[in-house]
């Protein structure tokens, strides 16, 4: 499997910076990919303050074949009252 773009955007009230992590099995082995989310700015919802952010790249990775991906997104003090978070891998298959 060839993964070529990773993209995520998140919400959430605490207003600390967090981390999009990409998890996968290359080789046998996990992998761990770490990016960093960019700032999109602050605005009120639901009653209050919400912070967001976002990341966007293209790259290229290889996957064995049948990973599960797992995207984690965190940070050391994620208790927030609101969040949302989504995640998406886009890429294609390889035939042996």
């Amino acid at each position: 499997m060839v993964i070529e773009f990773v993209g995520s955007f998140f919400t959430y009230s605490s207003g600390r910076p967090v981390n999009f992590n990409l998890t996968y099995i290359s080789g046998g082995q996990f992998t761990f990919v770490p990016f960093t989310f960019v700032d999109q700015g602050s605005g009120n919802a639901l009653g209050g303050q919400l912070e967001s952010f976002a990341v966007n790249t293209s790259l290229r990775l290889y996957a064995d074949p049948g990973t599960t991906m797992f995207c984690t997104i965190g940070n050391s003090t994620l208790n927030d009252v609101f969040s949302f978070g989504s995640c998406t891998i886009a890429g294609y298959l390889i035939q042996p």
